[in-house]
């Protein structure tokens, strides 16, 4: 599998929790979705640098997720 599709994974499996909570987490969730987009119009994975930061911006929203 490649990453871009690993990503989109990741962000699919927090959407539930994105939609419950609405507002901000909604707004970061489509910043990640709209990185991974241009990805895939691109044809190409991201680099490790943007795996990173997809990465991380993932994780704190997960994170915010599960404290509220």
């Amino acid at each position: 599998m490649n990453t871009t599709a690993m990503l989109i994974l990741r962000a699919l499996e927090i959407l539930p929790l994105v939609i419950a909570q609405g507002g901000t987490a909604m707004i970061s969730w489509q910043a990640s979705v709209a990185k991974i987009k241009l990805m895939v119009q691109e044809n190409r994975d991201p680099t490790p640098e943007e795996w990173d930061t997809l990465n991380g911006d993932l994780d704190a929203l997960q994170s915010a997720l599960h404290t509220d």
